[in-house]
């Protein structure tokens, strides 16, 4: 379910690698990147507020109480959808660097969480932290473009 958030907005990061992304201007993009946040937000306090009524109705009452678990991993979907959109506008631009440092931290979070944790719950915030993380980087090297290419 809390892929949902990763999901509906996908149509939207396919549109901003088109072609057309190359040229678009700073106050369009960030309409996208408004939409994006507005459809994941709304979905996110959904499963806020009736999360455990939509877990009982859709899977039994036995599941309700995994409601911790599907907020956590709704917030990383909506991080990652972020990361996604920005990725592709950046990769648009052809700027790359950004990939091989997440690269780097996904991959060191996965192997972490592999061969240190248990807990379902601390793999979830490890996740979470990584996506934040990986959401600065993006964010950064998004700006830095586009503060850059204003000013050139």
């Amino acid at each position: 379910m809390a892929k949902i958030i990763f999901y509906l907005p996908a149509a939207l990061s396919i549109i901003s690698y088109s072609e057309n992304i190359k040229n678009i201007e700073i106050r369009k993009l960030g309409i996208i990147i408004l939409l994006l946040n507005s459809v994941c937000l709304t979905v996110f306090l959904i499963y806020l507020f009736f999360g455990d009524i939509i877990l009982a109705f859709s899977f039994g009452d036995d599941y309700s109480i995994s409601h911790s678990y599907l907020i956590i991993n709704s917030l990383c979907y909506l991080f990652l959808s972020n990361i996604v959109l920005i990725n592709y506008v950046l990769v648009s631009q052809n700027i790359k660097i950004q990939i091989f440092f997440i690269s780097i931290i996904f991959f060191s979070s996965y192997l972490w969480c592999y061969y240190y944790i248990n807990d379902i719950l601390t793999i979830l915030k490890i996740l979470l932290i990584t996506n934040i993380a990986a959401l600065i980087i993006v964010t950064f090297q998004f700006y830095k473009f586009y503060n850059v290419s204003k000013y050139s």
